[in-house]
Formats: structure tokens, C-alpha cells, sequence
């Protein structure tokens, strides 16, 4: 008769051998899925009379109401490295298809001079062709310590 030491270490590797048969199972799924969407990508006049559906069809929604999809958080950093950052930000979120993102750049209480940083997003999102409107955030998303912009989509 086994004791159960070795009673939970079969059980442990029963269960460790299902998770593993699981992620494999579910990885092929979402490769397939991925094939799938590449092969047969979505209509855009389907996706907008569905979003068009969901709102009323008549209610446009303005940009400044549209949720950040990434941000960026520039605190800390110096002018130059804010500068790449934010170059490299907007360009992985055009690739990533993203419409709006948020920058946070602070407000520039921790200093006597006027807020660099915010003076770089403005500067290098008004210079970017990635960029297109822009505005200050809710309170609740950092208000006047942040920035939002839109983003271009790739032609």
C-alpha cells in the first residue's frame, strides 16, 4: 500500500502533464486562429455598422472620450531620453494599430524651471508624422501631468 507522499506526487504529476497537454492544445488553437484572421481580416464596413449598432448609429464618440489603449510614463527621465522614448512609443503603437495612447509627462512640481518634459511630448508629437490630435486627459488619467494623442493609422 503507498502512503500518501507518494499518492500526491502522482497526483502532481498527473496534473502538471494535463496543464502541459492544455497550453500546447490551447497555443495550436490560437496559431490557427491567428492563420485564420490573416488569411480572412475582418470587414471595416462590418466593424463599423456593428460599432455603429452598439452606440445608437448617430452618437459620434469625440476623441477625448476614447480610453487610452497603452501609456507611457516619462518620469525621471532626461530630455533626450524622453525624446526616444516617446518616438519609439508612437511607433510601436501605430504598428500595434492603437488609436489613442496616453504620455505622462508630470506636471514639473519637483522642479524651479518651467516642466521640460512636457514641453519634449508636445514638441516631438507636434514634429511626428504618427501623431495626430492631441489633448489633456481626464483628472482621473493625470490631467494637465499628461498628454493624449491619437494615432495615425498606417497607410
Amino acid at each position: 500500500m503507498s502512503d500518501f507522499g507518494d499518492i500526491l506526487e502522482q497526483w502532481e504529476r498527473r496534473m502538471q502533464q494535463k496543464r502541459a497537454s492544455e497550453a500546447d492544445s490551447g497555443a495550436l488553437d490560437a496559431e490557427r486562429l491567428a492563420a485564420i484572421i490573416d488569411q480572412y481580416p475582418p470587414d471595416p464596413s462590418a466593424i463599423q455598422e456593428e460599432d455603429e449598432s452598439q452606440d445608437g448609429g448617430d452618437q459620434a464618440i469625440s476623441p477625448a472620450e476614447l480610453p487610452p489603449e497603452d501609456s507611457l510614463d516619462l518620469h525621471g527621465l532626461l530630455a533626450e531620453e524622453a525624446r526616444r522614448q516617446v518616438r519609439r512609443f508612437l511607433t510601436e503603437s501605430q504598428a500595434r494599430g492603437l488609436r489613442k495612447v496616453l504620455i505622462i509627462h508630470g506636471k514639473g512640481n519637483h522642479t524651479k524651471e518651467p516642466p521640460i518634459l512636457k514641453r519634449v511630448v508636445h514638441e516631438e508629437l507636434e514634429a511626428s508624422p504618427i501623431a495626430g490630435r492631441t489633448g489633456t486627459p481626464t483628472r482621473e488619467l493625470g490631467g494637465s501631468g499628461a498628454t493624449w494623442a491619437l494615432i495615425r493609422s498606417k497607410n
